[in-house]
């Protein structure tokens, strides 16, 4: 049976995610240390966030601050839930709720 090679190409635009995400989450069972464990997690939130400003404002010409504000406002829930002793994870949940 010929298949033709057009066919046989692998279509590395859509592998290369699903193997970087399949890499991010085997790093904490490998043995990478938390601290960069959590500088690569401020890297992707810092990212996202510069991605929804570049889109808001450089694209659309949009200059709000409101989704700033809401991610603020999470993380200073967040935050305080963290300091009287709530599991991060209610933290977490309640921050996005408020």
């Amino acid at each position: 049976m010929n298949v033709p090679a057009s066919r046989l190409r692998l279509n590395w635009g859509s592998i290369a995610p699903i193997v970087s995400i399949v890499l991010l989450a085997l790093l904490p069972f490998i043995g990478v240390p938390r601290e960069w464990l959590l500088y690569l997690f401020l890297f992707f939130i810092h990212l996202a966030m510069a991605n929804m400003w570049n889109l808001l404002a450089g694209y659309s010409g949009l200059v709000s601050l409101c989704p700033a504000a809401f991610i603020g406002l999470s993380g200073y829930t967040l935050t305080i839930l963290g300091w009287i002793g709530v599991p991060y994870y209610v933290g977490i949940i309640s921050g996005g709720i408020v």
